[in-house]
């Protein structure tokens, strides 16, 4: 479960990045 939760964070943040990337 540690796993799928660290898999999750990881997803957020790229995800994260990728919107920021689609502003600038």
């Amino acid at each position: 479960m540690e796993g799928s939760r660290l898999d999750q964070s990881l997803e957020n943040i790229s995800n994260k990045r990728l919107n920021q990337m689609k502003y600038y």
